[in-house]
């Protein structure tokens, strides 16, 4: 009797190696396509820096812990659902760009995590042009 447990444990541990096998991630990778945004006014900087926590809390999925004139920062992911972000303004040659940065939940799959902070990325960057478009109508 104890023979045949230990074969349907090496069995079933075969089935499962052989089911995992074949669940490879195939889909193909996000590109990052969009710029952060930048603003050359203060009326527009403020403007763009208040429609910050919105966006930044959508695209991780986390509250704002913190804020300032220079960082917005949200809570750490509880689970790998969420990310945590951060968005920074940036002077550079005579405007300001205003960065978004996101990190995974420690237990986030290296590709997954790519391709959420790729996501996150890109619809932050796109939220943030179209609150510009609207500060310039």
């Amino acid at each position: 009797m104890k023979g045949k447990l230990n074969c349907e444990k090496i069995l079933f541990s075969g089935l499962v190696v052989l089911a995992t096998a074949g669940c490879a991630d195939n889909r193909p990778m996000p590109v990052l396509d969009t710029k952060p945004v930048t603003c050359s006014s203060e009326a527009e900087c403020s403007y763009l820096w208040s429609k910050v926590p919105q966006h930044l809390e959508f695209a991780t999925k986390m509250r704002v812990e913190s804020a300032n004139d220079t960082f917005i920062t949200t809570f750490p992911p509880i689970d790998t659902r969420q990310l945590a972000g951060r968005a920074s303004k940036v002077k550079q040659s005579g405007d300001t760009a205003i960065n978004a940065e996101f990190q995974c939940h420690r237990h986030y799959g290296q590709k997954d995590c790519e391709r959420a902070v790729i996501n996150a990325t890109n619809f932050f960057n796109q939220a943030m042009s179209i609150e510009k478009k609207h500060f310039n109508k």
